[in-house]
């Protein structure tokens, strides 16, 4: 007997105050009459342990149970349940139904198939089994179907299938399904085939790569021997033997420039203009008014004669001014 809404939410109170095995089981079933299957899962899976095994509800709770789980795509949970009940088709054709719902949706096409053909054996007009046959007979996708990325096709797909990817080809087919949304056909018969291989995958190890590269987007490396390979795939990084000269050998420019700085071969007539030059300055800055800077000016020391010659000169100079 349907519930009310509100019906529904007072047992739902009660439930949550003071669990019991009648309440959740009919909060349970009118869950799963409306539909409503992810509720339906939490309140029987967490209310089946208040049953004990053997018990005639025991097996209600759990055909419910497989029900639920197998809306929501938790197959494992469903596999459970399934073996706490009776799954002949002529005893119980109904826990039969689920069971070949599981297979098919779990991947296992081919005991699904023989569970519909015994179910069509009981009862040739149930739509359930013939639905499944028609979905088990329909022709694989078209290979030429592919993603947005056109890299990415059904042909490519079973190319990672023969190399053993299941995964890679489960991932790829999710995107060719997402890009065929408006061929239902193609759809269904990509879910199944997707379906197939979701099972296959089941115990393949994933590599966890958020994308996909393309096989034939890779070149291959030439045959080289392994002194080859460094400069023909990074030429950029080939670097030039360094030419290193002999630190003891000055170049030409370093002779001109010794040349240049050699105090002993500085003009002494250069050195007397550049004192008489600096004299004017000085006087002139004094007849300004201001005072000149009495900051030493550093000269660097040279044992040259030309120095002796400044320095001689200097003295003279300082004798006739007193």
């Amino acid at each position: 007997m349907a519930l009310t809404d509100p019906e529904l939410d007072l047992l739902r109170e009660m439930l949550v105050d003071s669990p019991s095995d009648d309440v959740f089981l009919e909060v349970g079933e009118e869950l799963v009459r409306r539909l409503r299957f992810a509720e339906a899962e939490q309140v029987l899976s967490d209310g089946v342990h208040l049953v004990a095994a053997g018990e005639p509800r025991r097996a209600k709770a759990m055909s419910l149970l497989a029900r639920a789980s197998l809306e929501t795509g938790r197959y494992e949970l469903t596999a459970v349940s399934l073996g706490e009940i009776d799954t002949d088709v002529r005893r119980e054709p109904e826990h039969a139904r689920i069971e070949m719902l599981w297979l098919e949706r779990s991947g296992q096409l081919d005991p699904a198939r023989t569970q519909a053909r015994r179910l069509l054996e009981v009862d040739p007009d149930d739509l359930v089994a013939q639905g499944v046959l028609e979905r088990l007979d329909m022709p694989p996708p078209d290979p030429r179907l592919r993603a947005a990325d056109p890299f990415y096709t059904v042909a490519r797909v079973e190319k990672y299938v023969d190399v053993g990817r299941m995964d890679r080809a489960a991932r790829v087919l999710r995107r060719v399904q997402l890009a065929s949304m408006g061929d239902s056909h193609a759809v269904a018969r990509l879910e199944q085939r997707l379906r197939q291989l979701t099972a296959e995958a089941a115990g393949a190890r994933d590599d966890l790569s958020e994308e996909l590269t393309d096989p034939g987007l890779i070149s291959e490396l030439p045959d080289l021997d392994a002194g080859e390979l460094l400069p023909t795939v990074l030429p950029a990084l080939a670097v030039p033997t360094p030419k290193v000269g002999s630190p003891l050998e000055p170049s030409d420019e370093d002779f001109e420039d010794e040349q240049l700085t050699d105090p002993a071969g500085v003009d002494p007539d250069v050195v007397e203009a550049d004192f008489e030059s600096t004299e004017i300055l000085v006087a002139t800055t004094a007849d300004r008014g201001r005072t000149p800077s009495t900051a030493p000016t550093v000269v660097p020391a040279s044992d040259g004669p030309a120095s002796s010659l400044a320095r001689d000169r200097r003295k003279r100079r300082s004798l006739l001014r007193r």
